[in-house]
């Protein structure tokens, strides 16, 4: 083998090397996005029907005394706006996340696209 078969096979295999760490963040990037949208649509669609995901429930407080219904039911509604509030906060992060993965997908597609056309 002469040395520019040696050199260009040298950097088929290097080229080969870098295509695959691209495709491979590009991927993982992907499959980050993907479960990012489906931890949001998740929490859609218990916000939907009103439920509120267990990781966000806020223990019950019990009001003490005599005639307490009218407060229990006051620390109720309170709890539930609480819960609700978190929820609308964890999809409103979510959403970011979402968008900052978005970015970065397409990031890496340019990236490895910009390597390919080389």
């Amino acid at each position: 083998m002469d040395q520019a078969a040696g050199y260009q096979l040298r950097m088929d295999k290097e080229l080969e090397s870098l295509l695959r760490k691209k495709v491979h963040v590009l991927i993982e990037a992907e499959n980050s996005h993907m479960h990012l949208v489906d931890r949001a649509k998740f929490l859609e669609s218990q916000k939907s029907t009103g439920n509120v995901p267990k990781g966000l429930t806020i223990k019950r407080v019990t009001a003490k005394g005599k005639s307490t219904e009218i407060l229990q039911a006051k620390f109720d509604e309170i709890l539930r706006e609480a819960e609700t509030k978190l929820l609308d906060a964890s999809l409103e992060n979510l959403r970011t996340e979402i968008e900052s993965a978005a970015t970065f997908v397409s990031t890496c597609q340019k990236d490895l696209d910009d390597t390919l056309s080389r």
